[in-house]
């Protein structure tokens, strides 16, 4: 599975103390986009799963949840399913980000797409768009996201935890300091809006 990163403990993906993992690839190539390093596939990126599970079993129970975010997870549905199924046998509280709508989800007919959301607790829909970023509200980047909440038990401590707004924090991670986080918009009303349409 191609990983960029895993970072522990994060607080501005989730409530709690999170293990959050950033995977590579994606294809939507949102204007803004927080991470435009990752939308493209490195093979140098690739870690087995065996090495994947044995890095979260180190960290163990000392998480409350963990974010899995990119990139674009479903990129690797496949993997991403491997994945999550082995997560929750150390917690339930999985949320996991995706810059496709509902919609393009059903239109994607992944059957590997659908079991991870079924298994997710939490799911935030929707690609980036920077014109409607509002610069406040925490998880969903942009208003025209949509966070879902499928694990009722969890419902209570994302809504205390989306009342306290955005909070970013700065790791120093492979020499490079990273910034962490939902990001206000950088968008100024003269820039270039261009958007790189690689594949």
């Amino acid at each position: 599975m191609q990983i960029d990163r895993l970072l522990y403990p994060v607080h501005s993906l989730g409530p709690g103390n999170r293990l959050v993992i950033w995977v590579r690839g994606c294809k939507k190539r949102c204007f803004n986009c927080a991470n435009p390093e990752l939308q493209f596939f490195n093979p140098k990126s690739e870690i087995s799963m065996p090495i994947i599970k044995d890095t979260i079993c180190e960290i163990g129970e000392k998480f409350d949840g963990i974010t899995i975010t990119g990139g674009e997870p479903f990129c690797q549905a496949k993997e991403l399913l491997d994945l999550i199924t082995f997560i929750l046998k150390i917690t339930d509280d999985i949320l996991v980000f995706t810059g496709y709508s509902k919609d393009e989800i059903h239109e994607l007919n992944n059957d590997d797409v659908i079991k991870c959301i079924e298994k997710a607790a939490v799911v935030i829909y929707g690609e980036y768009v920077d014109e409607h970023n509002d610069n406040y509200t925490p998880l969903v980047a942009s208003s025209n996201q949509v966070m879902e909440i499928y694990n009722p038990k969890l419902k209570n401590k994302y809504m205390d935890y989306i009342k306290n707004g955005r909070t970013i924090e700065n790791f120093y991670y492979n020499n490079n300091l990273i910034s962490v986080g939902i990001h206000n918009t950088r968008r100024r009303r003269d820039e270039n809006t261009e958007v790189d349409t690689r594949d």
